[in-house]
């Protein structure tokens, strides 16, 4: 795919990148995936990645976090900290909150609570 060739030329060429705007752009697996490697494996470490509305999965959204907080240098200390944007991600497999508030309230706690289960054996 035309971002892993972008991305692969970002490594190879020890291109730094600091802010990558890539929202909207229809982005799924192979756009993770390719993403990820550049979040561990870039010159230096990025200081923002906007990938909102793209179709990223849950797991493709876990492999980014996960890239993430592999990377040694984050949380950028003594600077603002990575800017890593995921909002809105176009996948017809995410819970949609359709209830009231209440039912809201507890699918977000729900979707937390799995979220800490899959990062807490994570460096943060």
């Amino acid at each position: 795919s035309s971002i892993t060739v972008l991305v692969d030329a970002f490594i190879v060429q020890n291109i730094c990148v600091q802010n990558l705007k890539l929202h909207r752009n229809l982005l799924g697996k192979a756009g993770a995936v390719a993403l990820a490697k550049l979040i561990q494996h870039a010159a230096l470490p990025l200081a923002e990645l906007h990938l909102w509305q793209n179709l990223f999965s849950p797991v493709d959204v876990r492999a980014l976090l996960t890239a993430t907080v592999r990377r040694p240098e984050y949380p950028l200390r003594g600077t603002t900290p990575f800017w890593l944007r995921l909002e809105r991600q176009h996948y017809r497999e995410w819970p949609f909150f359709n209830g009231d508030s209440l039912d809201n309230c507890r699918v977000a706690s729900a979707m937390l609570q799995v979220a800490m289960q899959h990062l807490a054996p994570l460096r943060f």
